[in-house]
C-alpha cells in the first residue's frame, strides 16, 4: 500500500469515531420488530467501532469477515462514511486554498469506495457502489443542496421540525440528484410528519414512495420499515385489506434479510389485519408460522407474545378451559426473557380461565406468579387488579388469611393511586374476608371506610354489601338491634344498586332477626 493510500485509510480513525446521524427519517418499527441496522444503539455503535479498528489497522480480512457477519450494518457504515465525506468535500466552498477539507473528504470517499467494493464482492449487490458513483459526480452546488437535505432531516426530531412543504422540496432535490436513499429517507420523514398531523392518506402515499425508493436503492431493512409504517397506518385507519398486503410484504423482506424479530413483528400485525378482514383461519396460520420462527430463532419473549395472540384470537368468543395451558406456557417463556409485563399478563389470563373452569387451586397458584411479576416489574397499573383477583381466589379456597392479606394489599394500592371506587370494593371484600376468618372486630374499620368511600363515589351496591358486613359484625358481638338496622339499610342500598337477589337476602335476615327471640341467630 502506498503512503497516500495509507494516509487515506488512517483518516478513517477520527471519521469512524464521530457520531453519525444519517438515519433520520426512517420509518417507525412496531413492537417486536428489530431496529434497522444503522439506527442509534449499542449493537450498531459496537459494529461501527469494529469496522473502524479494522480500517485503521488495514485488516482487510477482518473487513471481509464483518461484511459476511452483518452485511446490513456494514452497508450502513459505508453509507455513513460516504455522507460524511460528501459534507467534508463541500464544507468550505470558496475557502482558502490548501485548507485540506476537500482533500480529506475525497480520502474518505476512497475508504467508502473500498468498503463498498468489499460489500459488493460478498453480496453481489451493486447498488451501494452505484450510489457512491452518483455522489462523486456531484458539482459543488449539488453537494451543498444535498447537505441542506441532511440538515433538514436532522431537524425533523427537533423542537422546530420542517414543514411538509419543505420536506417535499427536499424529496424532489434527492430525486434530481439521483440519490434514492436520500429520497426514501425524506419521504419516510414526510410520511411520519403527515401521520402526526392527522393526514393519513398523504402519509400512506409518502410511505409508498419511501418504499419504492428503498427497493430501487437496495435498502432492504429500510424498505421493511416503510412497508411496516404503511401497513400499521392502514390498519389504524380501518383498511385491513391493503394493510395486510403491506404487512405481508414487510414479513417477506424481513425473511429475506434474515431478521427473525422483524419477521415475527410483521406477522403479528398481519394476523391482526387478517382478523379485521374476516380471515380468521389465515390469521391462525400466520401466528403458527410466527411461533415456529420464534422457537427456531431462540426468541422466547416473542414466542410468548405470539402464543398470547393466538390464545386471545381463539378465545374471542369466550375463553376455553384448554387455553389456560397456552397462557401458562406463554408465561414461562416470558419468564425466560425477563419480560415481566408479559409474564403478569399471561398468568393473569391463565388464572381467570382456571377460576372460570372451577380449577380454583391452580388459579390461586398462577395468580401469585402474576402478582410477583407485577411487583418485580413495578407494574402499578396491573398490580391492583392482580391483588384483588388473588384475594377472590384464596377466598374461594377458604384460605381466608391469605385472602385478607391480598385484599389489604389491594386496598392500600388503590388508596395510593387515589382510586376511591376500587379502594371501596377492596375494603368491602377485606371486611368480608375478616368476618370469614373469625375476626369481626377487625372487620368493622375497613367496612366503615368502604361505606364512606362508596357513599362519596355513588356506589350503592358496594355500600350495601359493606352495611351487610357491619350487620354480621354486630351479630357476632350479640347486638341484634344494631345488626337489624344494618341489614335493613343494606337491603335498601342493594335494591337501589340493582342487586335484587342480595337485597332480598338482607331483607330476610332483618325480618328473621325481628321475629326470632333474643339470643338466637338467623
Amino acid at each position: 500500500m502506498t503512503r497516500g493510500a495509507l494516509n487515506a485509510w488512517l483518516l478513517a480513525l477520527a471519521l469512524l469515531a464521530a457520531p453519525v446521524c444519517s438515519g433520520a427519517g426512517a420509518a417507525p418499527v412496531p413492537a417486536g420488530a428489530a431496529a434497522m441496522p444503522g439506527q442509534a444503539g449499542g449493537a450498531e455503535d459496537e459494529f461501527f467501532r469494529r469496522v473502524r479498528r479494522a480500517v485503521t489497522s488495514e485488516q482487510t480480512e477482518a473487513l471481509y469477515a464483518l461484511a459476511v457477519e452483518d452485511p446490513w450494518s456494514f452497508r450502513e457504515v459505508t453509507h455513513q462514511l460516504a455522507d460524511l465525506a460528501m459534507r467534508q468535500t463541500g464544507a468550505a466552498p470558496g475557502g482558502s486554498e490548501g485548507d485540506g477539507s476537500g482533500d480529506e473528504g475525497l480520502s474518505r470517499f476512497l475508504i467508502a469506495g473500498h468498503l463498498a467494493a468489499i460489500y459488493m464482492q460478498m453480496t453481489e449487490d451493486i447498488t451501494l457502489a452505484q450510489r457512491l458513483k452518483v455522489m462523486q459526480a456531484w458539482s459543488p452546488s449539488q453537494v451543498q443542496a444535498r447537505v441542506a437535505v441532511d440538515d433538514l432531516l436532522a431537524a425533523t426530531g427537533g423542537t422546530a421540525p420542517p414543514s411538509p412543504r419543505e420536506l417535499e422540496k427536499s424529496a424532489d432535490t434527492c430525486r434530481e440528484l439521483g440519490d434514492l436513499r436520500c429520497a426514501g429517507l425524506v419521504d419516510g420523514a414526510l410520511g411520519q410528519t403527515l401521520e402526526r398531523l392527522g393526514h393519513a392518506d398523504p402519509a400512506v402515499l409518502h410511505y409508498e414512495k419511501a418504499a419504492a425508493a428503498f427497493r430501487a436503492g437496495g435498502e432492504l431493512p429500510r424498505l421493511r420499515d416503510a412497508l411496516l409504517a404503511r401497513g400499521q397506518l392502514l390498519l389504524d385507519t380501518a383498511r385491513p385489506g391493503p394493510a395486510a398486503e403491506s404487512l405481508g410484504a414487510a414479513a417477506a423482506v424481513s425473511e429475506q434479510i434474515g431478521d427473525a424479530e422483524g419477521e415475527i413483528g410483521s406477522l403479528i400485525l398481519l394476523a391482526e389485519a387478517q382478523v379485521a378482514s374476516g380471515q380468521t383461519s389465515r390469521a391462525f396460520d400466520v401466528l403458527s408460522r410466527a411461533r415456529q420462527i420464534a422457537f427456531d430463532a431462540g426468541l422466547p419473549v416473542l414466542a410468548a407474545q405470539v402464543i398470547l395472540e393466538r390464545a386471545r384470537l381463539r378465545d374471542a368468543d369466550g375463553a376455553r378451559p384448554t387455553s389456560a395451558a397456552d397462557y401458562e406456557a406463554a408465561g414461562r417463556l416470558a419468564e425466560q426473557g425477563r419480560a415481566l409485563p408479559l409474564v403478569a399478563e399471561a398468568y393473569l389470563n391463565a388464572a381467570r380461565i382456571h377460576a372460570a373452569a372451577g380449577a380454583t387451586a391452580r388459579g390461586a397458584e398462577v395468580i401469585e406468579k402474576a402478582v410477583a411479576a407485577a411487583r418485580l416489574g413495578g407494574l402499578s397499573d396491573q398490580l391492583g387488579e392482580l391483588l384483588f383477583l388473588a384475594g377472590e381466589l384464596h377466598g374461594d379456597l377458604d384460605d381466608w388469611e391469605r385472602a385478607v392479606t391480598r385484599y389489604r394489599d389491594a386496598a392500600a394500592h388503590f388508596a395510593r393511586r387515589g382510586d376511591d371506587g376500587a379502594e371501596a370494593r377492596a375494603r368491602q371484600h377485606l371486611g368480608a374476608a375478616l368476618l370469614e376468618a373469625g375476626r369481626p372486630e377487625e372487620a368493622r374499620a375497613p367496612l366503615m371506610e368502604a361505606i364512606r368511600l362508596a357513599r362519596a363515589g355513588g356506589l350503592p351496591q358496594v355500600e350495601g354489601l359493606a352495611e351487610g358486613g357491619l350487620g354480621a359484625a354486630a351479630l357476632a358481638r350479640g347486638d341484634r338491634a344494631v345488626a337489624q338496622a344494618h341489614y335493613r339499610r343494606s337491603a335498601e342500598l342493594l335494591a337501589a344498586g340493582g342487586d335484587a337477589f342480595q337485597s332480598l337476602r338482607m331483607q330476610r335476615i332483618a325480618e328473621e332477626l325481628a321475629e326470632r327471640p333474643q339470643g338466637s341467630t338467623p
